[in-house]
């Protein structure tokens, strides 16, 4: 049962640690434009989920 409770955290660590090791060893190949967008993008869907997570309570 204590296992269960911290699979959320333990599951979100290795994506997290995942994905900055692909972003280490992808991120000098991904042309600097592309990598901006991406930023972009992401700041732009998490304005929006903090926007409308606002606007419900």
């Amino acid at each position: 049962m204590v296992l269960g409770s911290y699979l959320g955290v333990v599951v979100n660590g290795l994506a997290v640690l995942l994905g900055g090791i692909v972003g280490a060893l992808l991120g000098k190949r991904v042309p600097k434009n592309y990598q901006e967008t991406a930023v972009h993008s992401l700041a732009l869907v998490i304005g929006l989920i903090g926007l409308q997570m606002a606007l419900q309570s």
